[in-house]
């Protein structure tokens, strides 16, 4: 997701609307399949892995029949990213390690399991703030995911018009941010 994120935003610095489409796409269906398998999953419940993967071989399954009857690539880009979304869902150890996540990818996976939180009316688990809830944790990491996005777009559109300067702005943020300790 860091990739389409990222050639998303490349895409529309550059005016390729129907390039960011593309690469935007995949990005809803991932985490509409967390959500679905972190609501389906039900806090560990017996037998949700197997219910997840099952559901997983059979969104491929579709997937497959889809391309032998010759249905549209954005069809078949819609239903392998959610079944990613269910996959990224229900692996996240192998024995006793943890499964990491890329950066964005690992971001849209939280932020849809705060929506599939929230929609269940659980709460936050160690909330310290007023803020703290599924939805102010959706927020939050949703800004993460639009600020990712807008840099990839505000660096191609800056890129060719001042190389050098177009670091300028992250630089300061970053040692803004080293500064105040964010």
């Amino acid at each position: 997701m860091t990739g389409n994120t990222t050639s998303a935003g490349v895409g529309a610095g550059q005016g390729q609307f129907i390039v960011t489409a593309v690469h935007l796409l995949p990005i809803p269906f991932f985490m509409l399949g967390i959500l679905s398998a972190t609501l389906l999953a039900k806090n560990g419940e017996h037998g949700a892995l197997s219910r997840l993967s099952a559901l997983a071989g059979g969104i491929l399954a579709l997937e497959a029949a889809a391309l032998l009857l010759g249905c549209p690539r954005w069809l078949s880009i819609m239903m392998l990213s959610g079944a990613m979304g269910f996959v990224n869902t229900s692996i996240t150890h192998v024995g006793e390690q943890t499964v990491s996540l890329g950066f964005i990818t690992g971001d849209l996976n939280n932020l849809a399991k705060q929506v599939a939180t929230g929609i269940g009316h659980k709460s936050t688990l160690q909330s310290q703030y007023a803020w703290d809830t599924p939805w102010g944790r959706a927020r939050l990491l949703g800004s993460v995911w639009a600020a990712f996005f807008a840099g990839a777009v505000l660096g191609t559109v800056l890129t060719p018009h001042s190389t050098v300067w177009t670091l300028m702005l992250p630089t300061l943020l970053l040692l803004g941010f080293g500064w105040w300790g964010f």
